[in-house]
């Protein structure tokens, strides 16, 4: 009834009949990076117009276009982009200011600070004590008049790409690699290449993940995001000892639109590979605003520090004065230290209670109904969409009401009190958190309280002891290993073999299991005659009291050592999640059906894997006849699936 054609402004052109009936609407995306010429085609065939982009991002490139501006005429020529036409004819506009790419508020504090006055509101991080953004200095060399590479940070970038992937827990974050110049990246597709040839699991880890590693510069980068970003400056002394204050694109004008795209790329942590060091960059001898921004931002990821103007927006200290300096001298009293206004743009945490264990962490973030509160233009807003936000970001959160602490401050002091005491020694629910926070689960949405009333996978702890790999397989050890692989089968059952396998192994010290290892445990996991269910050509083990043709429980992925891979969740897990948020909210199309079967499992990001997982989950639910799928694509549960579900709830 309404077609969604995408498009290219080429494709437009050559496939769509200026006579034909315009579209209702046009929008233009990345619109910083499109001519104005390119897009009035388009613009001709709809009948309104929505065009979205970032001035402070990239311009189209100009480095193939020929000079064709009409000097004689400037107030008519084009200018750089269609965003740019949009703005100066001053049309009706908005502003996007939440920024959710990054999961660490470092990686766009940068940004944020030196292109954006502060405005983009981000949320802080539990762990905002430290950075998420880092520089590796390396001793190298830029061949500058011959090849214009860096090769000692071209090969530290590999080194550092055969260690993530070769290291269980980094392997499983994305990544990618952005360069100042097309030399530096080709250099580093090369070395990566040669190091696939002797290394197959580096080969399948870069180019056969779901999101396989990307290596680009800064002129091709925008709209690219990885868990990690490494980046290579390049730039820096020549084989004399000397730094030119040329840096290619950045001292273009306009070059600084192009580092802020470069540095915004990461989603968890960003790593700067670079010879050059910002004192070696001279502000008197260049005023182009691409490198001086170049020199704060390796001052930044060197000291993780940022220059603030106290007059741009969201940059204030202490928003709710007398409560949260009256609240924070008393925890400090009963022995916890307190930071005010926590974070760094216009959205702050009031108070964070740094952890007595961990003081690089925040144990509990309290939000008052101060300034910050009341800038949210909503009640969803406030209520229950920055808070999920920040629980999502690993907060504990509470609300203190002003009227509250007005009314009875000593008792406001021992509701706190009482909350880091439960959250220290874990008792904390996720009812008891809604609950302090004032949001009721109907407000919350249907799927939440599903979630938090599901327990979270807890990893067995196996008394550790440490072995050589070559007696790892005695038979004298055999005993001890069939006792730890029952103890894994009581704790995590239904479990993955790979995981079960993991946790023994690592048990004894060994950090990778070889060939002799997995021939080892596979002999002792046959002969214990184990209940067991294949998937995806590994065995799911599962405890003598389970039934895996009736298994509706499912659990909620936790963090660290307590956190799954998708891939290691059993597809009985899956649909029993998927039968409970059937159940909760009724019939859902597929996509959305993925999409909060995921949520319930506790996986906030839908990649490849989770989504395939999560469909074959669904997929075996049906099988099973627990749901019925309609012609429309939309899912519901059965009458034997309602009823199951009665039961088990």
């Amino acid at each position: 009834l309404c077609p969604c054609m995408l498009m290219s402004p080429i494709s437009a052109a050559q496939y769509l009949d200026p006579r034909r009936e315009p579209f209702d609407l046009v929008v233009f995306d990345e619109a910083s990076q499109l001519p104005t010429c390119k897009a009035a085609g388009v613009l001709a065939r709809g009948r309104d117009a929505v065009i979205v982009g970032d001035p402070r991002q990239m311009p189209p490139t100009s480095f193939f276009m020929t000079g064709t501006v009409d000097e004689e005429n400037p107030d008519i020529e084009d200018m750089e982009s269609i965003l740019d036409d949009c703005l100066a004819l001053n049309m009706p506009q908005t502003h996007l200011l939440w920024h959710y790419r990054s999961r660490h508020e470092s990686l766009i504090a940068f940004s944020n600070s030196r292109f954006y006055e502060n405005r983009l509101l981000t949320f802080p991080s539990v762990n905002d004590r430290e950075s998420r953004v880092s520089l590796v200095h390396v001793e190298g060399v830029f061949e500058r008049g011959k090849t214009r590479t860096n090769r000692a940070e071209a090969e530290a970038v590999v080194a550092e790409l055969a260690r993530r992937c070769h290291d269980e827990s980094l392997s499983r974050m994305s990544a990618g690699v952005v360069t100042f110049n097309a030399p530096q990246q080709n250099l580093i597709e090369d070395l990566l290449g040669e190091a696939c040839k002797s290394d197959p699991e580096l080969e399948k880890w870069a180019f056969d993940s779901a999101e396989p590693v990307f290596i680009k510069n800064l002129e091709n980068v925008q709209g690219d995001e990885r868990d990690v970003i490494l980046f290579s400056v390049g730039y820096g002394p020549d084989e004399n000892g000397r730094v030119y204050m040329n840096f290619g694109p950045l001292n273009r004008d306009g070059g600084w639109r192009r580092l802020n795209v470069a540095v915004s790329r990461a989603r968890c942590e960003m790593t700067v590979y670079s010879t050059l060091c910002a004192e070696q960059i001279d502000p008197a001898r260049t005023s182009a605003e691409g490198v001086l921004a170049l020199r704060a931002f390796l001052e930044y990821a060197q000291r993780h520090k940022l220059t603030i103007d106290e007059n741009a927006a969201g940059n204030y200290k202490n928003p709710n004065g007398g409560i949260a300096s009256a609240l924070g001298a008393a925890l400090r009293e009963n022995g916890y230290e307190t930071d005010l206004s926590v974070g760094q743009s216009g959205y702050r945490v009031d108070i964070g209670v740094i952890d007595p264990k961990d003081p690089g962490k925040y144990i509990l973030g309290i939000l008052l109904d101060g300034p910050v509160y009341g800038t949210a233009k909503t009640t969803r807003d406030r209520e229950i969409a920055q808070i999920s936000v920040l629980e999502g970001l690993g907060w504990s959160v509470l609300r203190i009401w002003s009227m509250d602490w007005w009314d009875n401050s000593t008792k406001v002091i021992g509701r706190v009190l009482a909350r880091l005491e439960e959250i220290q020694s874990g008792q904390m629910t996720g009812e008891e958190e809604t609950e302090e926070n004032g949001v009721r689960g109907a407000e919350r949405g249907a799927a939440e309280p599903g979630r938090s009333s599901a327990p979270v996978y807890a990893a067995a702890k196996l008394n550790a002891v440490t072995l050589p790999a070559e007696d790892f397989v005695h038979p004298n050890n055999q005993k001890d290993i069939r006792r730890k692989i029952q103890q894994v089968i009581d704790r995590e059952a239904p479990v993955s073999e790979g995981t079960l396998i993991r946790r023994v192994v690592q048990s004894y010290g060994i950090t990778r299991s070889g060939s002799r290892i997995q021939s080892c445990m596979d002999s002792v996991l046959t002969s214990m005659k184990l209940k067991t269910t294949m998937q995806d050509g590994q065995r799911i083990f599962w405890s003598q009291t389970q039934d895996p043709d009736t298994y509706l429980t499912f659990r909620v992925n936790g963090e660290e050592e307590n956190r799954r891979d998708i891939r290691d969740v059993p597809v009985q897990e899956i649909s029993g999640a998927a039968y409970r948020v059937l159940y909760e909210q009724g019939g859902m199309q597929g996509e959305d059906l993925i999409r909060e079967t995921a949520k319930m499992l506790g996986y906030a990001r839908l990649g490849g894997n989770v989504s395939a997982a999560v469909l074959s989950g669904v997929e075996y639910a049906v099988a099973r006849g627990g749901v019925v799928s309609g012609a429309d694509g939309g899912y519901a549960l059965s009458a034997e699936g309602l009823e199951r579900m009665d039961q088990t709830i």
